[in-house]
């Protein structure tokens, strides 16, 4: 869907594209590795630092205030040194680098919360014309997801493989992305019609 829109998205909007197929990719490389080499944390590391970058770009280009003070681009050079960091100095290339995805949730959801606050503000003579604002809902999707991942690996801490419940923790995961990638199409999907309620 986001190949057949693609000329009509305004540029935050192909990052969010550019964000669905580097998600994308990444798994199907990860699951490759994962059969061929028994081990794709590496694939994750590197996924992670793509996915941020493309992210503050995103919030670079649709928020006011960063594409103004080009905090798109500081918060991005800031998360490669924390990524870096966080590597040679906590985690390795080939586990799981937990300290990067706390930084990561933590400016995703801090910079949708503003993203949508800025939406907002520009609406605010007309609320109800935010819901046909595709980057509201981008928002919205990636507020709810990250809230939801960090808490999982929260949870993380207190299971093992080991116990019981361990498989319900990993289905809702699952089915959270799907729900993210099901959002992605719909937005996708609805925004020409978005464009006709000159919601952007």
């Amino acid at each position: 869907m986001g190949i057949k829109r693609y000329t009509l998205f305004d540029k935050p909007t192909r990052f969010i594209f550019y964000l669905a197929i580097t998600s994308f990719l990444g798994e199907v490389i990860a699951l490759f590795c994962a059969i061929q080499y028994h081990n794709n944390l590496w694939v994750y590391n590197i996924v992670q630092i793509l996915m941020t970058l493309i992210l503050c770009f995103y919030y670079g280009n649709s928020i006011d205030l960063f594409k103004r003070k080009k905090l798109g681009l500081y918060i991005a050079s800031i998360s490669i040194i924390v990524w870096i960091s966080s590597l040679l100095l906590v985690h390795s290339f080939f586990s799981i680098n937990s300290t990067y995805l706390a930084y990561m949730g933590t400016i995703t959801i801090l910079m949708s919360i503003i993203s949508m606050d800025n939406l907002i503000a520009q609406k605010s003579h007309s609320l109800y014309k935010i819901i046909y604002s595709p980057h509201f809902w981008f928002a919205w999707i990636l507020l709810i997801y990250w809230c939801f991942s960090m808490i999982q690996w929260m949870i993380y801490k207190y299971y093992t493989v080991q116990t019981v419940n361990f498989k319900y923790i990993e289905l809702s995961l699952t089915i959270i992305t799907m729900l993210v990638n099901f959002g992605y199409t719909a937005v996708f999907f609805y925004y020409p019609k978005m464009l006709k309620k000159n919601a952007i």
